[in-house]
């Protein structure tokens, strides 16, 4: 039964991405218990493959405040996943790394969004101010 649960692992709908490594991990640990170990490149593999499937291709055009949190998280996997694919091989990531990994770019696109958000109201301030002087 939780062998299926370690296959069939998925994230599930508005999941925070903290939420879904708990899960993973009591599942794995749960598994050890039992003496089914996973090495630390099969348990990076498996949640690098659930996050390829749901990730989006990150764009910065997406700035809009009805942006959901599962898309947001979104965001963060396909980020924190380029980031590995560029500068290390899945074998050399472990499992803690790939944690942080995701929770740094989190972090990352939760301060990104807001200076986003801050810059277009600037932005509609300074059309205001414009059509303003041209009256």
């Amino acid at each position: 039964m939780l062998v299926h649960e370690y296959e069939m692992f998925t994230m599930h709908d508005n999941e925070d991405i903290k939420t879904m490594f708990t899960r993973f991990t009591n599942i794995t640990n749960a598994l050890q218990a039992l003496g089914k170990v996973y090495t630390n490149s099969e348990m990076v593999r498996k949640i690098l493959r659930l996050k390829k499937k749901k990730a989006m291709i990150a764009t910065w055009e997406d700035s809009d405040d009805s942006s959901s949190d599962e898309e947001a998280n979104e965001e963060v996997a396909q980020l924190a996943l380029m980031a590995i694919e560029e500068e290390e091989d899945c074998d050399e990531v472990t499992y803690d790394e790939l944690v942080l990994l995701l929770e740094k770019y989190t972090c990352i696109i939760s301060e990104l969004k807001k200076k986003v958000k801050y810059l277009n109201i600037e932005i509609k301030e300074l059309k205001s101010a414009s059509i303003s002087l041209l009256d």
